[in-house]
């Protein structure tokens, strides 16, 4: 990685362009660390990291490009790419630090819904949606829709794409803290579409605050998929669960599909989280989930 001072990454995502398959532009969250003389004052100096990598070199390395900032993007997370200098991030608390912080978290009512997600870029950055809580990972969802995550509510939300703002199309509430979305398209759906959303998240994220800072603590997690059935119910199966001895604290789930053989439709399941020591791979059936 080219690049000088400190860095701190959070949400990531990518963006290429497919009549030049062989740059691809990565774009991190960069938490900055600054020193603090008051305890008003943010604890990190956040930003957008703009990196490019040439697949093609002989030596492939993230050269740093740019750093994007603006008062508007105050505690980044996660990000969606639009182009190479072009992005969504999601403010995922209003206070950088403290109780109100936390309180953030555990307060799920009306009033407390106050995060956003900005549209960021070289000319500046604007709101596109906001009155959010929590607003945390953004996913890629089908038929260019974008996916976000509500952490410690345990929502999923899907918008659209549309000038100037974000257009809420649908909206799931289940029991998990979730963190980062996907979304599996099944490539074989002649038998039955598998296609859902994918969520990894906590089974008891209401002690997470003390599980954290403990490197030996088994953070219990489960995988779900789930999707809007042709008679407008949320449908949902849980791909995975464990108490946390194979991988603690899962953030995130991802299929990826097995071509089928004797009729059996699989996939391989990845998951992973921030706490975890290890990323865990199974193979899953995706017969009868719907």
């Amino acid at each position: 990685m080219d690049m000088k001072g400190p860095f701190v990454t959070h949400g990531i995502d990518i963006w290429y362009d497919d009549s030049k398959p062989n740059l691809v532009y990565l774009h991190a969250v960069n938490h900055v660390p600054v020193s603090i003389d008051n305890v008003a004052q943010p604890q990190s100096d956040s930003r957008i990291e703009v990196f490019l990598i040439d697949l093609s070199a002989e030596k492939k390395v993230a050269k740093h490009l740019r750093s994007l900032n603006h008062p508007l993007v105050r505690t980044p997370n996660d990000i969606y790419s639009l182009g190479p200098f072009d992005l969504l991030v999601t403010n995922d608390h209003v206070n950088t630090h403290g109780h109100l912080r936390l309180a953030e978290d555990l307060l799920t009512f009306r009033w407390n819904c106050k995060t956003s997600i900005v549209r960021l870029n070289e000319n500046g950055a604007e709101v596109v949606a906001d009155g959010l809580h929590n607003a945390n990972g953004l996913g890629h969802g089908p038929n260019g829709t974008i996916i976000l995550g509500d952490a410690a509510g345990g929502d999923l939300t899907i918008f659209e794409v549309s000038p100037g703002r974000l257009i809420k199309k649908d909206y799931l509430a289940l029991n998990i803290n979730l963190d980062n979305p996907t979304y599996y398209t099944d490539p074989y759906p002649n038998q039955a579409d598998a296609s859902g959303y994918v969520i990894g998240g906590l089974l008891d994220g209401i002690h997470l605050d003390q599980t954290c800072r403990d490197p030996n603590a088994k953070i219990g997690s489960s995988v779900w998929i789930v999707r809007r059935g042709g008679s407008g119910k949320i449908q949902k199966k849980m791909l995975f669960e464990d108490d946390g001895t194979w991988v603690s604290g899962a953030s995130v789930g991802l299929i990826i599909p097995i071509k089928p053989e004797n009729g059996k439709k699989e996939g391989w399941l990845v998951t992973t989280g921030p706490f975890s020591l290890q990323m865990g791979v199974a193979k899953i059936s995706l017969d009868g989930l719907w």
